[in-house]
């Protein structure tokens, strides 16, 4: 509700005649009053001016001869001018010739605002007009000379005071004719509300039931629109009062019918609610059952990859396993069911290899495909890119249930699996899988695609009804379409479309050679300060450095960075970005505004997990000569740093941006050796010291995660989660590196949506590790004791 509502109608109208006459009367005295002080002030200061040049021209002859005595004759005559202070004539280089001040000339008037003006004293060449002299002598020339100056200072004193006069008499003014405005209009608007109001009061009356109208009322004696009205509203009123004795009869009525029907739509809701908890009982039922001898199929399998096995058998084994952990996958969608069916799917996209991904699923599958006779025909479209970015088990899901399906009802034919780029929209995949099975009806088309339903002409009775469903449901989450076109006896072909982000350009590190070795530099007597509150990360980039014979300071905070920066010479910075106390570029800022200090043009580089947008490398990282993201690529480390330290020029070109590594975003894996070992200079010492250690703090670091999400304590959890961040980049495990970005990124804006999701993604990635721990470890051990051995 405004302001203006919460008034009554004659206080509207009182406003209504105040306000635009109160505005009119305002304005226009400030313009009249604001016209009349400025032609004050534009007479006044052409008066001065005038006088100014008079006496300028005056003052010419006694100037030029040097006579003081007319000079001072001149300012005696004009000092007794209203509110003049003082007069000067001084010449042209500056020495006074004469000067007066004027009666008035108090201290206290003095040191009131005052105004000054100057005006030359210019003496001009005598006319001449002999052509015969100037055929002698030359001609003059014709400009004129500045000989002195006459300046004149003025009080404006006694213009402030007419200035105030006048602003009083005009505000005196002003009121009283506000004071006559609101009698004038307090009046007009009492007598145009008064018969509204008593109209108001009877409709009142009316609202609440009262239909008869008052006896005595001073609005039917007139014949104005307002008695018109008035009459009219209590006619009404007699004729409402004798239609709601009849409308009640009639709700009366439908009121019992009603509730009648009432009572059946609950007894049909209340075995509704039952049917869809007997489905989700079903549902979790049949999923648990599945799961537990699921989960040893697994373990088992784990445990014969561990075995010596011929290749037919690895390729066998590892097939089964892919296999399984995919039925895993998907077992957990349906146990979520209920989530699937209100649109919440969690989405993990991430980089993989498109037509390895289709591959890898039609793997899976050939064992189906040669039992029922099945052929698979896979075409690829070369320009599809290699490397896209979706959600790869949803995109496998989707290949699995299309294809799985196609086998199935077309046996002893052929499959064909046709992928290529949408020609209508850009970075757009169309999948089609076509049959030669028996086919569907319109008819069943249209059920396809709903709970439990299984189609009339197919007769294999296999399945919950449930595949088709969760695929729709996964397409539509991934923005996608699909569409069935079927023939019976002729076959059927499913085309589905996905949307992806073509990430080819993240992967130009994968073309380099394997045998590729980079010359590293000779960094001896070099001191380098490095700064990160994760351990880890502290032990990593020192042991890298130090190999190359430099002599490394470790930090584990921003304050203690900055401390001692400012005590000691270092060659090189590498300051993490997100540190307790001070933030790296917070380090930096302060290094760099000390001159006097001894590292103030020590060339710093920024150490961090992600660069999320232009945004944050606009306001943290490009203060810094360069900067590195986790995990760090050797090559790119140390080429960085040579550049830094030996070829570049901080003074002409103070950034130098790093290649953005992405190796790890190639893998899908909870933990992979390949991205380790880069990471930590292929050393099986440093590796295992490092995963030992990573492992032992991840479980500590998880609970404690948990425990602050409870407690709505983001920030914090936030700063542990980036530091697992940080170790999960440098320790192989691109998994957790992605869920923990994610759940930074979630927990930092306190998004109470997306944390919950997170959080679990988070967790279920650590508890993979934690379970995969002692086998990593036990590989890195091995080499090491034959070593020994």
């Amino acid at each position: 509700m405004s302001l203006l509502d919460r008034f009554q109608l004659k206080n509207k109208l009182l406003l209504l005649g105040v306000i635009p006459a109160a505005a009119l009367a305002v304005i226009l005295a400030t313009y009249l009053t604001s016209t009349r002080l400025t032609d004050m002030y534009d007479l006044l200061h052409k008066t001065n001016e005038n006088l100014a040049n008079s006496v300028a021209e005056s003052s010419v002859n006694g100037v030029f001869s040097g006579d003081l005595d007319a000079l001072n004759n001149i300012i005696s005559a004009a000092i007794n001018e209203p509110d003049l202070i003082s007069i000067s004539i001084t010449s042209k280089r500056g020495t006074t010739l004469a000067y007066a001040t004027s009666e008035i000339a108090t201290p206290t008037l003095i040191s009131k605002p005052s105004k000054k003006i100057v005006q030359s004293i210019q003496l001009k060449p005598i006319s001449h007009a002999d052509e015969f002299d100037d055929l002698l002598v030359g001609r003059l020339t014709e400009t004129d000379e500045t000989i002195g100056y006459v300046t004149l200072t003025f009080s404006y004193n006694a213009i402030q005071q007419r200035q105030l006069d006048i602003l009083l008499n005009t505000c005196y003014i002003t009121l009283l004719l506000l004071i006559i405005i609101g009698f004038i209009a307090k009046f007009i608007s009492t007598t145009i509300a008064r018969p509204i109001l008593q109209l108001t009061t009877d409709v009142n009356h009316i609202t609440h039931g009262n239909y008869t109208p008052p006896r005595i009322s001073t609005i039917s004696s007139k014949k104005d629109e307002i008695a018109i009205l008035a009459n009219g509203v209590h006619k009404m009123a007699h004729q409402i009062k004798g239609h709601q004795q009849i409308q009640e009869k009639k709700v009366r009525e439908a009121t019992h019918e009603l509730r009648l029907q009432n009572d059946k739509l609950f007894s049909a809701q209340a075995e509704i609610v039952k049917s869809v908890e007997a489905k989700s009982r079903f549902i979790s039922h049949i999923s648990h059952e599945i799961r537990t001898p699921l989960n040893g199929i697994i373990g088992f399998l784990e445990i014969i990859q561990k075995t010596e096995l011929d290749n037919d058998q690895i390729k066998l084994v590892n097939a089964s396993h892919l296999s399984s952990k995919n039925l895993h996958t998907i077992i957990n969608e349906v146990l979520d069911f209920a989530q699937l069916e209100a649109g919440k799917i969690i989405i993990n996209k991430s980089n993989f290899q498109l037509k390895k991904t289709i591959e890898d699923t039609l793997l899976l599958l050939s064992t189906q495909a040669d039992q029922n006779g099945v052929t698979l025909d896979y075409q690829h479209d070369n320009n599809a890119p290699d490397f896209i970015n979706q959600d790869c088990v949803k995109f496998g899901q989707i290949l699995t249930n299309l294809i799985g399906n196609a086998i199935k009802f077309s046996q002893h034919s052929t499959v064909t699996i046709l992928l290529k780029i949408s020609p209508i929209k850009n970075n757009q995949l169309e999948i089609s899988i076509c049959d030669r099975g028996i086919g569907i009806t319109e008819e069943n088309i249209q059920q396809l695609f709903k709970e439990y339903s299984q189609l009339s002409n197919l007769t294999s009775g296999q399945g919950t009804g449930l595949g088709l469903v969760i695929t729709k449901r996964i397409i539509d989450a991934l923005h996608g379409t699909i569409d069935v076109k079927s023939k019976i006896g002729q076959g059927s072909t499913f085309t589905f479309t996905l949307p992806f982000t073509n990430v080819k350009d993240s992967y130009s590190i994968m073309s380099r050679p394997s045998s590729y070795i980079a010359p590293l530099p000779d960094l001896t007597a070099k001191k380098i300060l490095v700064a990160d509150d994760n351990e880890i990360n502290r032990l990593l980039l020192s042991n890298l450095l130090e190999r190359q014979h430099a002599n490394v300071t470790c930090v584990n905070d921003g304050q203690q960075a900055l401390d001692l920066a400012n005590q000691q010479d270092f060659d090189l910075m590498l300051l993490d970005l997100r540190m307790p106390l001070k933030m790296g570029n917070e380090v930096l800022f302060e290094i760099r505004n000390k001159p006097t200090k001894p590292n103030y043009k020590t060339p710093a580089v920024a150490i961090t997990a992600h660069i999320t947008s232009g945004e944050e490398k606009a306001h943290h990282i490009s203060s810094f000569d360069g900067y590195l993201i986790k995990p760090i690529d050797q090559v790119q480390f140390f080429t960085l740093i040579e550049q830094l330290l030996n070829e570049h020029d901080r003074e002409t070109q103070p950034f130098v941006s790093s290649q953005k590594n992405s190796r790890s975003c190639l893998s899908n894996k909870p933990f992979d050796y390949d991205i380790a070992k880069a990471s930590m200079n292929a050393d099986p010492v440093f590796m295992l010291l490092m995963l030992e250690k990573f492992f032992s703090e991840l479980a500590k670091q998880n609970d404690s995660v948990s425990k602050l999400v409870k407690q709505s304590s983001y920030k914090d959890a936030a700063e542990i989660v980036h530091k697992v961040h940080g170790s999960a980049a440098y320790c192989g495990t691109p998994l957790l590196k992605l869920s923990s970005k994610q759940l930074e990124i979630s927990l930092r804006m306190g998004d109470m949506k997306d944390i919950p999701l997170a959080h679990k993604e988070f967790c279920l990635n650590i508890e993979t590790l934690l379970g995969l721990a002692d086998s990593v470890l036990n590989s890195l051990k091995k080499p090491l004791e034959k070593q020994g051995a």
